[in-house]
Formats: C-alpha cells, structure tokens, sequence
C-alpha cells in the first residue's frame, strides 16, 4: 500500500466487528498516534509492527512524507526537508538517497511523488506548465528523464504506462487524468474537469489494492 497518507483511508477493513449503520451515520474518528503506541490497548489491530528508522543529522525527515515499501526496502519521499526519496533496509538503516536535488541534469527539484518498479525508481518533479519523471536504479545511478506537457502531481503505473493527475487545474488541461507510455507519447485521458474547482490541489491521488489502481481526489466522495 502506498503512502502513509492512505492508512486512514484502509483502516476500517482491520475492524470487522464495526457496525457499518452506526458508520454510515455518524464519522468514525480515530486517535490513530494513541493506536499506534498502544494497539493492545485500543483493539484496533491485530497485529503490529514498528520499524525504527536510522537518525543521523544529514537524514533527518521533515513533517510532509509519502513512502512506500518494496523487496524489503523501505523508501520515503520528505517533500518538507531532504526534499528528495531515501532507502532504508527493512531494520530502518539507511542506505541512500536515490538522485540527488538540484539544477543538473541529472537532478530534480520539486518532487511531489514517486514510486517503485522492481529495479527502478521514478520521481516525478512538478515544474509548470510541464511535469518530470526522473528514473533511477535503485542504486541510485541515474536512467533518463522523461518530460509531460502537463504539471502532475500524483502519478502511478497502469499495465506498464505511466497515468498521471493534474487534478482541478482547469488551466492546465480539462481532464484529471493522462496516460503516458514509456517514450513519454500521451496514450489517452480520462475524466473531462467538469468541477467548479479551478485550483492545483498537490494531493496524492493513486493507490494499488489487490493487483488494482484506483485514483480519488480531494473535494470529491468518488473513488474511480
């Protein structure tokens, strides 16, 4: 499951005894830091794990982080302070930092996403009117840079193509999503911008639950 952002959302399947009437009617709020130093106590899970991470001065994580986890690696997105995605082993060592931030040619600036496939990680930069995937080994050597006509900020792969969101920025294109293939050549679009909203809203929008994408966005109770 992607990024901590989505915990809230999936929660609800750890809790079969809940009553989905009393649900529908009233929001369920979740104290999910007391959960998390206590979960015996609060019955919320079954089961749970904590990962330590690695601190040292020169990795210190700020307060805005999306991660994800693969083949045993863990990789974080701190959009607040390192500005760029670290690895960490799944005992919470640091390994690296996978590109680096700059004006390069091979670095970035302003990631707003990423994600893993098997060998590779893709970070999308956000740079109007036009957005970036920078792909890298997960050794950190650097692959290519793909360029989009379009400022994303949220992407994900669908069946080996990239799909990305421009949310409710109406001057940037009337559709919330586009699909890319490999060459950086536009596919397809989906969803016409039909909201009165006209606004960049920066939220990550794709999330992978059993083999499938689903996409959701802010301001909107629909999950596509």
């Amino acid at each position: 499951m992607k990024h901590f952002s989505f915990i809230l959302l999936f929660i609800s399947f750890l809790f079969p005894n809940l009553d989905s009437d009393k649900i529908d009617q009233k929001m369920l709020t979740i104290d999910l830091g007391a959960a998390l130093e206590n979960p015996k106590k609060t019955n919320l899970f079954s089961e749970a794990h904590y990962i330590k991470l690695e601190s040292n001065p020169d990795i210190l994580l700020g307060g805005n982080l999306y991660f994800e986890t693969h083949d045993d690696k863990i990789y974080i997105l701190d959009r607040q302070d390192q500005k760029a995605v670290l690895e960490f082993n799944n005992k919470g060592k640091f390994i690296r930092k996978i590109g680096w931030t700059g004006g390069g040619p091979e670095e970035y600036q302003n990631a707003v996403d990423f994600l893993v496939r098997k060998d590779t990680v893709d970070i999308l930069v956000s740079s109007y009117p036009n957005s970036v995937i920078y792909s890298y080994l997960n050794t950190g050597a650097f692959i290519g840079k793909k360029t989009l006509p379009y400022p994303a900020y949220s992407f994900q792969m669908v069946e080996n193509n990239y799909a990305i969101s421009t949310n409710y920025n109406k001057s940037a294109s009337d559709f919330h999503v586009h699909l890319f293939n490999n060459n950086g050549e536009e596919l397809s679009k989906f969803l016409p911008n039909n909201s009165q909203l006209d606004m960049p809203a920066e939220s990550n929008c794709f999330s992978i639950c059993n083999g499938e994408t689903y996409y959701f966005e802010p301001f909107n109770n629909k999950i596509f």
